[in-house]
């Protein structure tokens, strides 16, 4: 009863994104979820056809033999890692996330153990599943997309639509069994009063030791054909049913093999979790509740302040700082910052700005380009404008700082500027083959147009805020205005380059100004917003 409540409030959580209230039985809303569910439905196979059109180019180009095969080893490879980071993190905390009501509740109850264990897995089952479903989905297109060559008619749109449910009846039960299976030791680890000291321990041998056979297979060939056969049959019950998923072996067959693992997995589940520690589980996975439930609503500042006070611990000695007062010392907080963030959090944000920076580059297609620029303007937004958005929340403290708006505002901005301006030029490094001549150009307009996208986003996210929310420690994040904005910004001077191409330096020089004026216009801007923020 108490876990099946709590999935319908998830489900009621995305129903209201699109405007759907399960409280109203009236039949024009129901008529609304039908309508609703329709064009939801074909906005998702229409992206996911989008982003098929430039996989399937992907897939032909990595010179792997043909497009499935190509799709099963990148698919296994996807798989493989995702398993290695699920078994490190459910070798050192619970996989079970239990909320302070449900530690009263369910945890000090005597139902069995193991119904706890299948219906918490249930619950948070289908929101680990959905990118594995969207990228077999993708796949499976991107499959169709190279049989058709391009002509997308009526019994195309079968062909892909056979091809994606083919990939996703698959990966469902692939994907359910592998999670079990690793839920599982983590209900290994939580048996009892036991602490099984020794788990986390062999994970990390197991890990350190398969990567060194795979840099030692890399140096010595010869260690490859040797250990060849090994990893066929570990990998086996992954590999033969990706193939039967991408039209290599029958899809029965491939479904017999999935649907085996995932029983396993359930059984694994299952027999690990009889005498599982629910008080533990609980101790382990409440504070953890909070920032989901945080982050589900968007309080992204809320869920990073409550990260960072529970990294940082009581205790600590005071940070030497700098002797010299004044405005320098916000980007040197911001340094401070960084330091006591997650490591592997903070770079794979910045890994992720610099794979879609070098996707721009590499894209085969200009459709493919205007896509990862869209969502390149989206990332540069958020990574620039996180120490802002940090600080607001802390507004009470912000505001009572002897320096005018745009010199709080420019020093807020620095550092976060000067790593995606690296970035940038990291990829252009890179990747910038293609641009030919036009390479130095491209690199001297990166840290004007970075500046104008960080000031415009700065300027939307103080246009959304107000003192009360703030107050609240609750911060607005970038909307349409940054992306649509940073865009109108960008080309203007894009197009007095373009109309001034036979004149390249005096187009180059104009457009250099061109972006200086408008910078300085987005930045008067948003001084004005954060005065007027009351």
């Amino acid at each position: 009863m108490v876990r099946s409540r709590q999935i319908t409030q998830k489900l009621s959580f995305w129903l209201a994104l699109i405007g759907y209230d399960p409280h109203d039985k009236s039949l024009s809303h129901r008529i609304y979820l039908i309508y609703a569910s329709l064009f939801w439905s074909l906005w998702a196979f229409m992206m996911l056809s989008l982003a098929a059109n430039a996989t399937a180019a992907m897939l032909t180009a990595t010179g792997n033999g043909p497009a499935n095969q190509s799709a099963v080893q990148i698919s296994l490879f996807m798989f493989v890692i995702w398993s290695v980071y699920q078994l490190w993190e459910v070798s050192h905390r619970s996989p079970f996330v239990f909320s302070e009501e449900d530690a009263y509740l369910v945890c000090q109850s005597p139902i069995k153990r193991s119904v706890v264990a299948l219906g918490w897995f249930v619950g948070d089952w289908f929101e680990q599943a959905l990118p594995f479903w969207a990228i077999g989905v993708i796949f499976g297109f991107a499959l169709a997309e190279s049989q058709l060559e391009g002509k997308f008619m009526f019994p195309g749109f079968l062909r892909y639509a056979t091809a994606g449910f083919r990939a996703w009846s698959v990966i469902l039960p692939l994907h359910l069994g592998v999670l079990a299976s690793l839920w599982g030791l983590g209900a290994l680890r939580l048996q009892g009063n036991r602490e099984l000291h020794w788990l986390p321990r062999m994970v990390l041998i197991g890990t350190i030791l398969a990567l060194s056979g795979l840099v030692w297979s890399i140096k010595v060939p010869m260690l490859i054909e040797m250990s060849a056969p090994v990893w066929q049959i570990i990998l086996w019950p992954l590999h033969y049913p990706l193939q039967a998923a991408f039209f290599i072996h029958p899809w029965v067959n491939g479904m017999v093999v999935a649907l085996g693992v995932a029983i396993a997995g359930l059984l694994v589940l299952t027999l690990t979790s009889e005498n599982l520690n629910l008080s533990r589980a609980a101790q382990e996975s409440t504070q953890r509740e909070k920032l989901h439930t945080a982050l589900r609503y968007g309080m992204v500042g809320l869920v990073r302040e409550l990260r960072q006070r529970d990294r940082l611990g009581f205790g600590r000695d005071p940070t030497r700082l700098p002797a010299r007062p004044g405005l320098s010392m916000l980007p040197w907080k911001d340094i401070l910052q960084s330091r006591h963030e997650k490591a592997l959090e903070g770079i794979w944000n910045w890994l992720i700005l610099l794979g879609v920076s070098l996707g721009i580059l590499l894209a085969p297609d200009f459709g493919s380009r205007l896509l990862l620029f869209v969502y390149w303007l989206f990332v540069v937004g958020q990574q620039t404008t996180s120490r802002l958005r940090a600080d607001l929340t802390n507004w009470w403290m912000l505001r009572s700082l002897p320096f005018q708006a745009e010199s709080i505002i420019l020093a807020e901005l620095a550092i976060p500027w000067v790593l995606t301006v690296s970035v940038g030029w990291l990829a252009i490094a890179l990747g910038g083959v293609g641009l030919g001549t036009s390479r130095l150009t491209v690199a001297l307009l990166i840290p004007l147009v970075c500046l104008i996208l960080s000031l415009m986003s700065a300027y939307d996210v103080l246009r959304q805020s107000n003192a009360e929310t703030l107050l609240n420690g609750t911060v607005p994040g970038i909307s349409a205005l940054s992306i649509l904005g940073g865009t109108l910004c960008l080309a203007i001077p894009a197009g007095i380059m373009w109309w001034l191409s036979q004149y390249r330096w005096i187009g180059i020089l104009l457009s250099i100004a061109a972006s200086l004026l408008l910078a300085y216009g987005v930045w008067y801007m948003a001084g004005r917003k954060y005065r007027s923020i009351i």
